[in-house]
């Protein structure tokens, strides 16, 4: 039996950099939202509802598939009969602020 060769192969690794821009934070854009304010995910095009909840937190990172630095909030999400999650990630370009729920 005779072994062939392993194909060439060049790792590149998945994880970017944790190196912040090097304005941070003076030069940091304000986030649009703050912990306690109610927000929706933006409607895509072919939905007509989206998720929606209270924002909890939030920190300054790399958002991928932008290639740039944002911020990213964590969203306690309004009670869903239908869902087993409590929380969930969301980038600002993707949020709105609405009224709170009384």
């Amino acid at each position: 039996m005779t072994s062939m060769p392993l194909p060439s192969f060049v790792f590149r690794p998945r994880q970017t950099p944790l190196i912040l821009p090097p304005a941070f934070p003076a030069q940091t854009p304000a986030p649009r939202f703050a912990e306690g304010v109610a927000v929706r995910w933006l409607l895509l095009s072919d939905c007509d509802r989206t998720d929606s909840g209270i924002v909890i937190g939030r920190c300054f990172a790399f958002a991928r598939h932008r290639r740039q630095w944002g911020w990213q909030y964590w969203i306690l999400l309004e009670r869903n009969a239908a869902s087993s999650v409590l929380i969930d990630t969301a980038w600002e370009e993707d949020l709105e602020q609405v009224e709170a729920a009384t």
